[in-house]
């Protein structure tokens, strides 16, 4: 951890010598105000590389629990508790039942006199004491319930964090640092894939060894949270939930650039939790594969393909037009999608994890902090909350919206069926590319 804490605040120095050098450059050429100029500079300095470093931590922390997260939990579902499409639906919902809440979490406290990394750390607490909780279940049904609790409370904090992004990190830069934090994470994430897929190679009942490391880690990463430089939200008049939903019809390119995220997002996690079912589950559902090809398809793979693009996409973010951005991201995963679900072989499956990967590298980033483009200064928590908000409501309907299919038709169609709603969510973006351009913040 301090070594990974000395790497982030280096990171930092890099990302920002150029605006050091361009700072003693006005100091010296203004003497009369450089005074308080530097101090003021310095100390936004020092809270933007105390933040990334912390932070940095923090998320690796956060990357031994993705796989958990995202493919351990279902694949015990499946494989060891053989929970009925029903249990495996509400698991792979969690995370999009806690972004639903987060609307009614960020209400609810906008008023608060407690700090912004506070209300980070709390939730993010509880939901590593419940994981640590979940390694001891015995029944399907109390596994479901501790486990999607924890995702649940895991998920609640995204709006306050964005807060933290906002206050803390220069507009012009916000895009670089974050993705150094998302490649922190996804290193810690391919080695806590690989040690998980040998684990569960070896023995199922080890599950409950995974569970326990990657909740401790979460409960670490917690106590890091609260050390964050932040301040109280204080905004009264966002603690209403209903009114703050009433911003995507007040702000209407924020609206529609919502409504094309829910209908490519809604084609995205239509098929998530199905690369599971369909990689693990018996034939002809399935190919049967072992746990191990499964994590290596859709835990390994994955995570090194966004190592690869995860900081091209962060560059462009900070420079690009949004829109086409964003067009350019869902092309790629409707891509990836289609080939995923008409392969046979492990070679096609993997290319199409890495295609779809590529496309899902820059949604990651753009998910977390393109608000920040669009929300009025100060904002960006009220809209966060609204845009988690409707994440959610897709991530709840999707995945059963998935399984639901396969009950009824063959899920090798689930991938085309995918695409076509993201070409719908492309074309509703069209006719507004010009207007992107004026979401580019200049470096």
């Amino acid at each position: 951890l301090h070594l990974l804490s000395q790497c982030g605040m280096s990171l930092h120095e890099r990302e920002v010598g150029f605006t050091k050098r361009k700072n003693a450059d006005l100091n010296e050429s203004n003497t009369a105000d450089s005074g308080p100029s530097k101090h003021t500079l310095s100390e936004a300095d020092r809270r933007e590389r105390q933040t990334f470093r912390l932070d940095s931590v923090r998320i690796a922390l956060g990357g031994v629990a993705t796989p958990v997260v995202r493919t351990v939990l279902l694949l015990v579902a499946i494989e060891y508790f053989a929970l009925q499409d029903v249990g495996k639906g509400i698991i792979a919902s969690a995370s999009y039942v806690g972004l639903m809440a987060s609307l009614f979490y960020a209400a609810a406290f906008a008023s608060s006199s407690l700090k912004k990394s506070t209300l980070v750390a709390l939730p993010t607490l509880v939901a590593g004491v419940l994981m640590v909780a979940a390694g001891f279940s015995e029944s399907g049904m109390v596994f479901t319930l501790i486990v999607s609790l924890s995702v649940i409370f895991q998920s609640v904090r995204s709006p306050f964090m964005l807060g933290i992004y906002e206050d803390n990190y220069s507009p012009a830069r916000r895009g670089k640092l974050y993705s150094w934090g998302l490649i922190f994470s996804l290193l810690v994430s391919v080695a806590s894939n690989y040690l998980f897929a040998s684990l569960l190679e070896r023995q199922l009942e080890l599950f409950r060894t995974i569970l326990w490391g990657a909740g401790f880690s979460v409960i670490l990463s917690s106590l890091i949270m609260f050390r964050i430089p932040s301040k109280p939200s204080l905004r009264r008049h966002e603690n209403n939930p209903l009114r703050n939903l009433s911003i995507i019809f007040t702000d209407r390119r924020f609206g529609l650039i919502t409504l094309s995220w829910f209908v490519a997002g809604f084609a995205s996690l239509l098929v998530t939790p199905l690369r599971v079912v369909y990689l693990a589950s018996s034939p002809p559902r399935g190919l049967d594969l072992s746990p191990m090809t499964v994590l290596i398809i859709v835990g390994i793979i994955p995570n090194v393909v966004r190592l690869a693009f995860t900081r091209v996409w962060g560059y462009l973010f900070d420079r690009a037009n949004f829109i086409v951005l964003r067009i350019a991201m869902s092309l790629i995963l409707g891509i990836g999608n289609v080939i995923f679900f008409l392969a046979r072989d492990v070679s096609t499956l993997a290319i199409a994890s890495a295609i779809t990967n590529i496309g899902f590298a820059g949604t990651l980033l753009a998910w977390n902090l393109w608000v920040t483009k669009i929300a009025p200064p100060g904002r960006s928590q009220v809209y966060m909350s609204v845009h988690s908000f409707f994440t959610g409501l897709r991530g709840i309907t999707a995945p059963l919206a998935g399984f639901l299919y396969i009950n009824h038709f063959n899920i090798r169609g689930i991938g085309l069926l995918s695409f076509v709603l993201i070409l719908a969510s492309i074309l509703l973006l069209l006719p507004h590319i010009r207007a992107g351009r004026s979401l580019v913040r200049s470096p």
